[in-house]
């Protein structure tokens, strides 16, 4: 059983990671792997739900903070 699933872009269109800090909203089940972008204003939403998480490099400056 699945509660929610969300999604993030994790690399830009040159291939380079996505860093900095991002909020992701939980949609409610099923998964859908083959969703287009134009798409997800269209997904229900689980209330008040979000998943909070910073992306960056080990090495970066700024992952130390």
């Amino acid at each position: 059983m699945s509660y929610g699933w969300t999604i993030l872009n994790l690399f830009d269109v040159y291939y380079e990671l996505n860093r900095g800090i991002f909020k992701l909203p939980i949609y409610m089940s099923p998964t859908k792997t083959d969703i287009d972008v134009r798409d997800i204003p269209w997904l229900k939403r689980l209330p008040e739900t979000v998943i909070c998480m910073r992306v960056g490099n080990p090495d970066d400056e700024n992952s130390r903070f």
